[in-house]
């Protein structure tokens, strides 16, 4: 227990930095993704905070950060339009308490096996997915319904923003401003230790309060989680149980996927030792989709965008994780017109540096270079996933390693591509 502490004060500082640029990230992203699932903002706020907080305290993999995540919004918009919210508030009871099952019964070794590739392709998809809606907050726009249509109106949009009273829109000019000051932040030699991300929202703030432009907004929380409880409380029932039984299985399983894969995504990215414990990781995400069920949030997994950018500004311990989730709690609930100064465009600049950071070019192409079956299984998921779903294109990646494993090409988990790599 001593060590442990004083590896926590050790690494206080860089984890306190790191909780508040992922803290930055985890606004706009649990609103949009709340959105997009077709229920309220508060519900993805409330996910954000137990995802921190909850999961944070009894989680496997202490550098991901867990949350609502986009993979599962197209399945939540399903639920709530035949369920309605008190519906998916029960789903996601029952998810959680499938998932807590899962770890008791050790099932978390299976996501072991995927091979690093694949977990490369599936960074790679969500990053370019994640930067490329995100053009068009910057811009002004809201996020466009699917990738190919944002690719296809973002030029015309972003010439839009160019003429009329002003040479170049205020708007975009602030989400510039942000992206500029992310790249250049580290250059400027002072509060090194200070994440980017935070300088750059504050000074776009600074410059946007001069103009009107879409903003953050904030709606209460906690009566809302106090009605959440008593409708989940008067819910309770066999036939309930019965009802939502299937969906939520189909839940758990694909809420485990994607946080049991982010987690092997994070060791890979911090060049982790010591692997996550994945079976504990499901008791974690099991004991918050529970909590979040109750509450009113939104079914939670470990979210690689907010866990890489964990890594990136510096997080050590399961601390930056839990103190993310304490600043939703303070702001949100307590000041949240602080955040509601806050311009969207410089929170879509957050996300897009976020996102291209996940591509990792270099490494791609060096672990290519190395082995060329490492280029295909990097390439077959990413495509995979961005002109399908999450889950569809890690099965597509999946199957396209398996293939090339059974050719005798490389060994399953790329271990000799690795190896290779590293001599």
């Amino acid at each position: 227990m001593d060590k442990l502490m004083q590896k926590y004060r050790a690494s206080f500082k860089s984890d306190f930095m790191a909780s508040l640029g992922v803290f930055i990230i985890a606004i706009p992203l649990s609103i949009g993704i709340a959105l997009a699932s077709g229920a309220p903002p508060s519900s993805g706020l409330i996910a954000a905070i137990i995802g921190g907080i909850v999961v944070g305290l009894f989680t496997g993999a202490p550098l991901v950060v867990s949350g609502p995540a986009a993979g599962l919004a197209a399945l939540i918009f399903e639920l709530v339009s035949k369920h309605g919210i008190a519906g998916l508030a029960f789903i996601t009871f029952l998810a959680g308490i499938f998932q807590v099952i899962f770890g008791v019964f050790k099932w978390g070794k299976v996501f072991s096996y995927v091979p690093k590739a694949v977990l490369a392709g599936m960074l790679a998809a969500i990053g370019i997915i994640i930067a490329s809606s995100q053009l068009h907050v910057l811009v002004g726009n809201p996020v466009p319904k699917s990738f190919l249509k944002g690719i296809v109106e973002f030029p015309a949009m972003f010439l839009a923003s160019f003429g009329g009273e002003s040479l170049v829109s205020p708007v975009l000019i602030c989400g510039l401003i942000a992206i500029g000051v992310q790249l250049g932040w580290k250059k400027l030699g002072i509060f090194k230790s200070m994440p980017a991300a935070l300088p750059a929202v504050g000074i776009a703030t600074l410059v946007s309060l001069f103009f009107d432009m879409p903003r953050v907004e904030i709606t209460a929380i906690f009566s809302g989680m106090f009605g959440s409880v008593t409708t989940f409380t008067s819910s309770l029932s066999f036939d309930n149980v019965v009802l939502y039984a299937g969906p939520a299985l189909v839940m758990a399983i694909i809420a485990s996927a994607e946080t049991l894969l982010t987690a092997r995504a994070v060791d890979d990215i911090a060049n982790n030792k010591d692997e996550a414990d994945l079976n504990q990781e499901l008791l974690a995400q099991g004991l918050g989709n529970a909590t979040s069920g109750i509450l009113g949030g939104l079914p939670l997994t470990g979210v690689i965008v907010r866990s890489g950018a964990n890594v990136t500004f510096g997080g050590k311990t399961r601390m930056s994780t839990i103190l993310h989730g304490v600043w939703v709690l303070v702001f949100v609930g307590i000041v949240p017109f602080v955040l509601e100064a806050i311009p969207l465009t410089a929170l879509a600049a957050i996300l897009i540096v976020t996102g291209f950071k996940l591509l990792n070019a270099a490494q791609v192409i060096q672990q290519s270079q190395v082995h060329a079956s490492y280029g295909v299984m990097w390439v077959a998921t990413c495509i995979g996933i961005i002109t399908t779903k999450l889950l569809t294109g890690l099965l597509i990646g999946i199957a396209v390693a398996t293939t090339i494993y059974l050719l005798g090409k490389v060994p399953y988990g790329n271990k000799q591509v690795t190896s290779r790599a590293r001599s």
